[in-house]
């Protein structure tokens, strides 16, 4: 499993279990994993994590193996996660994609955004 979190405490975290597509590097040494729409999101809901490198950690246990079969070095959300290399802020805006009248004698309403947004 990988767990994102905000610091090496992990106090705050998110233990995502299964990915989407990945892609690998010709020569092997990286691997991308696109996160779903909906991970994305529940990153980006948490408003904690991922603000800056100061706050983006991931810990793993077992996530990747070796041509060999050798599993990865562990990587512990207390002991060692590992910090950020980079970091690429989120600067898109969120766009109102529909709202909803609910009553309209007292104008309540809800609108529904593209991702996770505050007040």
């Amino acid at each position: 499993n990988l767990t994102f979190q905000d610091a090496l405490s992990g106090t705050v975290h998110l233990q995502m279990n299964s990915f989407g597509p990945s892609l690998r590097s010709a020569d092997g040494l990286s691997v991308v994993w696109n996160l779903s729409s909906s991970d994305l999101n529940l990153l980006k809901a948490n408003g904690i994590m991922f603000t800056s490198l100061n706050t983006s950690y991931v810990a793993y246990i077992g996530l990747i193996q070796d041509a060999a079969g050798n599993a990865i070095a562990p990587r512990y959300d207390t002991i060692n996660a590992l910090r950020a290399s980079g970091f690429i802020p989120d600067t898109t805006r969120p766009v109102l994609t529909s709202f909803v009248a609910y009553n309209l004698n007292n104008w309540s309403f809800t609108l529904f955004f593209n991702e996770p947004v505050n007040l």
